[in-house]
């Protein structure tokens, strides 16, 4: 533990896993991806929130990742015009996961990932303006992508630079297009629900003959709280 960040370890099926939380947005996911490599982290799925932008989702149906928007302002670690894609061994091992662990129902998508909370993701300034080149942002992640967050295209490229898988699930905080939201008691339980099919896909990705490559008995599951941390490791890490 550091500075908020803590990492759990343990087992699932077998399968040794760790759970690191990166905090919020891109430069805290640039630093704790890249030392959980370094660590000895090989396969990595993200447990995310996000803005949903799919006008018949409901807030709290979670939504697998199969790529991302660049807008994070991470062109130091690539160019812009390099991909941010999910593995797509882990997209699948999440799909299968999705379909026996999500009682409702869920998405698949692109991600929209800026690297602001407010001005990035149109939202109404301190004085309930939106710039122009927000503004234009916006109308482009709504045209797109299927949700917005901030932390997905960069644990992407990060991972496919060094050549390793990675995916991400994200739960629907609220629905930006209806600007309806997730009820305060209901986020810990969509949080969990989201966290096992992630711990899930995890366990089966790594006995794919496909990752034998990767493996070192070590797996990374990034969450992007404490809180999310706390609820995947208590039920089961």
């Amino acid at each position: 533990e550091a500075r908020g960040l803590l990492v759990f370890t343990g087992y699932c099926h077998g399968v040794k896993i760790s759970i690191v939380t990166s905090l919020m947005g891109p430069a805290q996911m640039e630093i704790t991806h890249v030392e959980t490599i370094m660590s000895g982290g090989r396969i990595g799925i993200r447990v995310g929130s996000c803005g949903l932008t799919i006008k018949n989702a409901r807030p709290g149906e979670p939504i697998i990742i199969r790529a991302a928007m660049r807008f994070d302002g991470q062109e130091v670690i690539a160019p812009i015009q390099y991909p941010a894609f999910a593995d797509h061994d882990v997209t699948a091992a999440l799909f299968d996961a999705a379909d026996v662990n999500i009682k409702g129902k869920y998405h698949s998508g692109v991600e929209a990932t800026g690297n602001t909370f407010y001005f990035g993701q149109g939202r109404l300034d301190l004085l309930g303006r939106i710039s122009p080149q927000a503004s234009y942002q916006y109308e482009l992640i709504k045209f797109y992508a299927q949700c917005m967050s901030m932390e997905a295209a960069t644990m992407f490229v990060i991972s496919s630079i060094f050549g390793l898988p990675s995916g991400a699930i994200n739960i629907g905080y609220g629905n930006r297009l209806t600007d309806k939201w997730l009820e305060h008691d209901k986020i810990g339980p969509a949080e969990l629900e989201a966290g096992i099919v992630a711990i899930e896909a995890l366990c089966a990705v790594a006995k794919n003959p496909r990752m034998l490559p990767f493996m070192n008995g070590k797996h990374i599951l990034s969450a992007d709280s404490l809180e999310k941390a706390y609820t995947l490791v208590g039920q089961k890490a």
